[in-house]
């Protein structure tokens, strides 16, 4: 935990750049990718008797979820990774929960690297296993809070992406997230059907914050109420030294 181990396999690279999509538009999977995605749900079943990390309880249900909607961000991710990041990809992946859609992210994209921030020990634990057991050397997971990593100097202004899933309203993730970007980066928060009136309440944040939305993104993925999106909001300028503020008051007190 904290260290990548640097560098991929040539098979791992092969395999990410010969399986980017399929003409329906979902992220094909390569043989391998699925015997990777297949461990890492193994683990995630059994971990989940001792702590819990998912409510789904049948594969079928996880591969749509968990796999599927994660699979359904790639495409965005591509788009802005490549705009933003030149040769080196650094993605973090804030709220990871279980690893979703760090884990599936970093199978399908072993040349970049990813970060696994969560606030749970428990979780952390669990991810540290997911890393070894699936020797994803191109994963490092952190535990701590997204306030308080994004004012360490080893994390602040330096990622490519933010992605961040299910883990809070728009204008509490950009404060959140934005700090850990550099200029010119991305943050893609995955968000349901409808997310303009998400996106207009933070309007303070994001000019607090120096960063716009660029996009909203429809993706292949389906929920209750429809196609699901990603939001994409670009950093235009340094975050002012004020922010992130003091663990827990972004969600209390929202800019």
């Amino acid at each position: 935990p904290g260290q990548w181990v640097v560098g991929c396999s040539s098979d791992a690279v092969a395999a990410s750049s010969s399986s980017s999509s399929n003409s329906s538009g979902l992220t094909a999977v390569s043989a391998e990718e699925r015997r990777l995605f297949d461990a890492y749900l193994t683990q995630l079943f059994d971990y989940n008797a001792k702590v819990n990390l998912t409510a789904v309880k049948t594969r079928e249900e996880a591969n749509e979820r968990h796999i599927d909607d994660s699979l359904a961000l790639l495409p965005v991710l591509d788009k802005y990774a490549g705009a933003a990041g030149g040769g080196d990809v650094r993605v973090i992946d804030v709220g990871t929960g279980a690893g979703l859609p760090g884990v599936v992210v970093a199978v399908k994209r072993p040349e970049w690297r990813m970060t696994l921030l969560d606030s749970l020990k428990k979780r952390c634990t669990f991810l540290s296993e997911v890393q070894s057991s699936l020797d994803l050397r191109n994963v490092r997971v952190e535990w701590g809070r997204a306030e308080d990593i994004g004012r360490d100097a080893g994390h602040r202004g330096v990622y490519t992406v933010a992605m961040a899933r299910a883990v809070a309203e728009l204008r509490v993730l950009v404060e959140l997230t934005v700090p850990m970007l550099a200029v010119g980066g991305f943050l893609v928060a995955a968000k349901g059907p409808s997310p303009e009136e998400e996106v207009a309440a933070a309007a303070k944040a994001l000019e607090v914050l120096k960063c716009k939305v660029v996009s909203i993104d429809s993706v292949a993925s389906f929920g209750d109420h429809g196609q699901r999106t990603a939001v994409v909001i670009q950093k235009l300028g340094e975050t002012p030294k004020k922010y992130p503020r003091q663990a827990g008051t972004p969600k209390k007190n929202p800019l």
